[in-house]
């Protein structure tokens, strides 16, 4: 139960990634039109795709996971017999887990004080800190949550090549 909820929440942060693309392509076409048309960009653009780039990554990035879309360096790992494979996959989801766990707490807390003390970032438009880093830390969360159900995965096959051996 718990882990199709889970993989639905993966399904709407994909499809929000998905919007976060469209926006950035839309609001780079609506850019150059204006350069063109009006010879004068909206100073906007530029900035927001950059911000949006970083929600598209966070957002995009456990559900990638989930689908063993991420990329991967099999080569040495095709070499391996089929335990030592799972032996490594677990370790190095474990360290994924590590990371993320760790990643997650300290930008809870970067972004927790960038609200509190409502930080702003100059460019050519101003905007929160906030908002811009909360994305951070949940899709982190998320992250963590996708390596820690790699680690329990990699655990459970790793079992079951041993029966087998």
């Amino acid at each position: 139960m718990l882990g199709r909820l889970f993989d639905r929440a993966l399904v709407v942060a994909g499809a929000l990634s998905c919007a976060v693309v469209l926006f950035i392509m839309l609001s780079i076409d609506y850019g150059v039109t204006w350069r063109f048309v009006f010879r004068r960009p909206p100073l906007w653009v530029f900035d927001f795709s950059e911000y949006a780039l970083v929600y598209l990554t966070f957002l995009a990035a456990a559900l990638v996971l989930s689908n063993e879309r991420h990329i991967k360096l099999d080569i040495l790992l095709n070499t391996l017999s089929k335990r030592a494979q799972s032996l490594l996959n677990i370790i190095t989801s474990v360290v994924g887990v590590v990371i993320c766990g760790a990643f997650t707490w300290f930008s809870a807390l970067l972004t927790w004080q960038a609200f509190q003390s409502h930080e702003i970032i100059w460019k050519s438009t101003i905007i929160a800190k906030g908002p811009l880093w909360a994305v951070m830390p949940i899709g982190s969360l998320l992250l963590t949550i996708q390596f820690g159900r790699r680690v329990w995965r990699y655990v459970q096959e790793r079992r079951q090549i041993g029966e087998h051996v």
